[in-house]
């Protein structure tokens, strides 16, 4: 019988790790949108998670494992957004398609613009070991993105070379980037996150209308 109670805690043990993790890191994202990464103190985590620092260093041995898993985080949330519109059924216009994937993207890098930001500055690199796995990873979802939109742009009777529509996607996508880094709006061409999206529509479309019928 003692046996058996102590297996029966170890799921029980995993669920609170697990809960205790999700804190810590919504702790941090929160927290990025206040102060820096340089800034910001395992204690501080620590209070805003509600747990202690002995817990989160269990989880996270250093700082820069916490900013690793965040990454990796936000590699999976990239991808998992893109995947869901890749497989909208009710998206039945390819200028619908392409409105909402802007729109998708632009209020997650506006909620999430410090860490975002942080992990431009921080990690994001060539350098960084896993860099090139996880940014596959983005790319392939994006790609999954711009075959939906070209099944869609073909029904319409509009031919887009595929590799053009993936371009114009992956340049959505760096322009939000970008638009973390500098939140008040980027020079060329002026765009904030105030009213981004739909100038971030218009410039995909028209990049992609400059490129209709070209093979």
């Amino acid at each position: 019988m003692p046996t058996a109670a102590k297996t029966n805690t170890i799921p029980a043990k995993q669920a609170r790790a697990q809960r205790t993790m999700e804190r810590v890191e919504a702790a941090a994202r929160a927290a990025l949108n206040q102060e820096s990464w340089a800034d910001l103190t395992m204690a501080a985590l620590a209070l805003a998670a509600k747990t202690s620092v002995g817990s989160i260093y269990a989880r996270f041995p250093s700082k820069e494992a916490l900013l690793d898993r965040l990454d990796e985080v936000y590699c999976e949330e990239i991808v998992a957004l893109n995947n869901a519109l890749s497989g909208d059924p009710t998206l039945i216009s390819f200028d619908n398609a392409l409105s909402k994937f802007v729109r998708d993207l632009a209020r997650y890098h506006r909620a999430h613009a410090g860490l975002i930001r942080t992990l431009i500055l921080e990690t994001r690199t060539a350098g960084h070991p896993a860099f090139h796995e996880r940014s596959d990873r983005m790319n392939g979802a994006l790609k999954g993105v711009a075959r939906r939109l070209g099944e869609l742009a073909r029904a319409e009777g509009r031919t887009f070379p595929a590799d053009k529509i993936s371009w114009v996607l992956f340049l959505v996508l760096s322009t939000l980037r970008e638009l973390a880094l500098f939140p008040q709006g980027l020079p060329r061409p002026k765009v904030g996150f105030a009213k981004g999206e739909a100038e971030i529509i218009e410039m995909a479309q028209g990049y992609l209308a400059r490129m209709e019928g070209r093979s």
